[in-house]
């Protein structure tokens, strides 16, 4: 999908390639993100489940990784080889969604199943990938993305657009001052209505939070699933714990490895 570059101000859009059956390449952190074991070097990759209304088994290669999500849940991160993997997404009856990642050394990213921009489309897969770049000290880093069945939008952040005409797959991201802010996605071109908003929340120094959007028509309103990971020295991802936001659950979850030891 090739799409022109909208103005936009202190905000910068980030790769959001990746769709079913197609390869994409997240860009590489330092290896000591991921670190490597046995000679084997290592991606981590965060898994997000945004389709409302369906329980979905998540499989990495085949194998399981979690036999039930729901709309709202985060997985992760699971670390994996570098290479190439197959995500798999199967729902009751049979319905499967594939994507292949290929994770370079290092790398971090979000592989999210969500509601494509038509509403009677099919669900699909996007990768985004960890915004990792070095960061100011006592600032913070948000990304929105748009992934949910919605016309294109604006991103509002403490009520100024940072980035106009956002489509469905595509996220932007914006350094702020850490502390509390409003996130909003409105109407291409118009103040109002939010049609995902305003979101309020405190940022943490040092940290990255993802904003996606879950839903639209025809399961309702668009939700927002929020999920922070800290930012290590050169400000690449440190693999840890995730927090689920404002749909799903909210808890900690440990490291989970796959492929040789």
């Amino acid at each position: 999908m090739q799409t022109s570059m909208p103005r936009f101000a202190a905000a910068a859009l980030l790769l959001s390639v990746a769709q079913i059956g197609l390869a994409a390449v997240p860009p590489g952190v330092p290896d000591t993100a991921a670190g490597s074991v046995s000679g084997k070097v290592f991606g981590t990759v965060t898994l997000v489940q945004a389709v409302p209304g369906r329980a979905v088994e998540m499989r990495v290669d085949g194998r399981e990784l979690h036999p039930v999500t729901h709309v709202g849940d985060v997985i992760g991160p699971v670390r994996l080889p570098s290479g190439r993997h197959v995500f798999a997404f199967a729902s009751p009856g049979g319905s499967v969604v594939r994507s292949t990642v290929w994770l370079k050394p290092g790398s971090s990213a979000d592989v999210v199943l969500h509601r494509p921009a038509a509403v009677r489309g099919a669900s699909l897969v996007t990768l985004f990938p960890t915004p990792t770049k070095p960061i100011r000290e006592g600032w913070a880093r948000i990304q929105v993305a748009a992934t949910a069945t919605l016309v294109p939008t604006d991103v509002r952040v403490d009520d100024r657009v940072v980035f106009a005409n956002i489509a469905n797959g595509e996220s932007a991201t914006i350094d702020v001052p850490a502390g509390r802010h409003v996130v909003a996605l409105v109407p291409a071109g118009q103040p109002a209505p939010a049609v995902l908003g305003p979101l309020r929340f405190t940022v943490a120094a040092g940290t990255v939070t993802m904003v996606y959007a879950a839903g639209g028509p025809p399961a309702g309103a668009p939700r927002a699933i929020v999920h922070t990971m800290a930012l290590g020295q050169d400000g690449q991802a440190a693999p840890g714990d995730v927090h689920a936001g404002t749909v799903g659950l909210a808890r900690d979850l440990p490291v989970r490895v796959f492929g040789p030891r």
